[in-house]
């Protein structure tokens, strides 16, 4: 999500990041904590806990539009991921089974950044905007200004979109593995510390080809500049 490091000075201080880590606590951590207390109440084979846990990021989605104006990205991708899981949900009743959905989340996830980068709208941008610039709409046009005047931040942003995607996939084929391999409450256990492994993993990754992405791009600025004074 650095990729945008490699953007003019004035966008390496994430002052967004307090307003992306709400949304990501909200997302992540709310559905799994209202799954676990419903399931006590309504213990497998009963569909209750997972869809009541999809609810949180549709509310978190539609309030956030409607008092800002905006998509918040960590509501809509968990939502994405969550409406497959009680899709799958309404055709099995095998608690195994239904946790096939729930392995197929990532891969969700993988898709929506694959169709981003598709469309031309790397979904790794709309991340970076908004840890970067939170709801300031003057860091938010600056920060738009230099990804549409910088290609090499546009081509690091589509890089990073694509390693997201095949690191989201790959995650699905593994939890399917262990889901075949290990009792329910196991692999459960395993995916959760996986949610959390794997996208730290990539954020890591991220932000060191940003900070390459970066020095390349103050390179190729003290370049620019040097020759534009050679030639006055």
């Amino acid at each position: 999500m650095s990729a945008v490091a490699a953007a003019p000075s004035g966008f390496d201080k994430p002052a967004g990041l307090v307003s992306l880590g709400r949304s990501l606590a909200i997302n992540l951590i709310g559905p799994w904590l209202i799954y676990v207390l419903l399931e006590r109440m309504f213990p497998s084979p009963s569909r209750i806990p997972l869809w009541a846990s999809a609810a949180v990021p549709t509310i978190d989605l539609l309030w956030v539009l409607y008092r800002k104006r905006r998509i918040d990205v960590p509501a809509a991708i968990s939502m994405a991921q969550l409406s497959l899981a009680v899709a799958i949900s309404l055709f099995v009743h095998d608690p195994r089974q239904a946790m096939a959905g729930h392995a197929l989340q990532p891969a969700a996830q993988g898709l929506v950044f694959l169709v981003s980068m598709l469309m031309g709208r790397p979904l790794i941008v709309l991340l970076a905007r908004q840890a970067i610039c939170g709801d300031d709409p003057v860091r938010q046009a600056r920060f738009d200004a230099a990804v549409a005047t910088h290609p090499a931040v546009r081509r690091g942003m589509t890089h990073i979109t694509l390693a997201w995607t095949l690191a989201l996939c790959g995650e699905t084929v593994a939890r399917l593995a262990i889901l075949q391999r290990t009792p329910v409450s196991t692999y459960l256990f395993i995916a959760h510390l996986m949610s959390y492994v794997v996208p730290a993993a990539m954020i890591w990754a991220s932000m060191r080809y940003g900070r390459s992405l970066r020095a390349q791009a103050t390179a190729t600025t003290t370049s620019s500049a040097a020759a534009g004074s050679s030639r006055r």
